[in-house]
């Protein structure tokens, strides 16, 4: 292997434990404010909120922002499609009241906006 090679490894190496310590915090942070609201969320709505809900606002933050037509296009409609999911009648939120609701999304946009901000460091012109 090259010199330059070798030193990327060390680099990534190096920065492997940031990024572990990164999705730790995002994921035990979000994990505690998912369980403050447990009295409202039953297990499936808590893993809707975990697999469906969080990475469908994240996608919208991260489409908005996006320079290309395309890739904006491409991360709205998976966004859309997770969130439609989530608002059919027959869903695990729709027996929940509106208040109810709200404060989950409440929650999952802070969560979205969390992992936004703690993935911030890691991401960048090589992201």
């Amino acid at each position: 292997m090259s010199q330059r090679a070798r030193e990327r490894i060390a680099k990534a190496q190096r920065m492997t434990a940031s990024l572990l310590a990164t999705l730790t915090f995002f994921f035990t942070t979000i994990q505690a404010k998912v369980e403050a609201l447990a009295l409202a969320l039953a297990p499936e709505n808590e893993a809707a909120v975990h697999q469906q809900l969080i990475p469908a606002i994240y996608l919208e933050r991260v489409a908005d922002r996006s320079s290309r037509a395309d890739v904006r296009h491409a991360l709205h409609q998976l966004s859309h499609r997770l969130l439609e999911s989530l608002r059919r009648s027959d869903s695990v939120f729709a027996m929940l009241d509106d208040t109810t609701r709200e404060e989950i999304e409440r929650v999952a946009s802070e969560g979205a906006d969390l992992f936004q901000r703690s993935s911030s460091c890691v991401e960048g012109r090589n992201g």
